[in-house]
């Protein structure tokens, strides 16, 4: 076999096993996200990393987003009709309106319960952040997502909002564990 270069083996895997691809692709974007989080954001130092938590946002990628995102967006253009122009508006206000809150809720759920927040607490969670994460995701991914319906073949979708994503994972991290690093401060 010959030796591809980067894209032309993410080319290739995507083709041969586009799920596992996804899912592999996003769990390392994840990754960088939270590394970044802690290491720019955070400010954190390599001696008080949280490994256990990069772990856990890494998971989260890879076994949660990753798999849902991928047959997400291949729902979203089974079942999305209309003209050309007026389908990538549909699929952005649906993902606005349904996919995104649903998901920052499971993803703070996750993520609370996975470093040990009880039910209360994780419900506290999402009353004290979903809102300003609402705000920030309409400030972020409504032009994302027109455009990536617009112009971005399926196949291209997961990754377009991957590569966005690396930026927004890392202010969902931040945002997910700042209880952690400072309860009394309102994010």
């Amino acid at each position: 076999m010959t030796r591809m270069r980067p894209l032309q083996l993410y080319l290739h895997l995507l083709k041969t096993h586009p799920y596992k691809t996804q899912a592999t692709v996003t769990g390392g974007l994840f990754l960088i996200s939270d590394i970044i989080s802690q290491q720019l954001i955070e400010k954190k130092g390599l001696k008080s990393h949280d490994f256990i938590r990069t772990l856990r946002q890494t998971a989260v990628g890879f076994i949660i987003t990753g798999p849902l995102i991928y047959k997400y967006y291949k729902t979203l253009e089974k079942f999305v009709g209309g003209h050309v122009m007026v389908q990538p508006i549909k699929k952005m206000i649906i993902d606005q309106t349904l996919f995104a809150p649903s998901y920052i809720c499971m993803y703070f759920a996750v993520i609370g319960y996975t470093s040990g927040m009880d039910t209360t607490q994780v419900k506290e969670k999402l009353q004290k952040d979903f809102k300003s994460t609402m705000i920030m995701n309409w400030k972020v991914w409504p032009f994302v997502q027109i455009c990536n319906f617009y112009f971005i073949p399926l196949q291209h979708r997961a990754i377009t909002t991957n590569s966005v994503a690396v930026i927004w994972n890392t202010y969902l991290s931040w945002k997910a564990n700042a209880v952690k690093n400072d309860d009394v401060t309102s994010q």
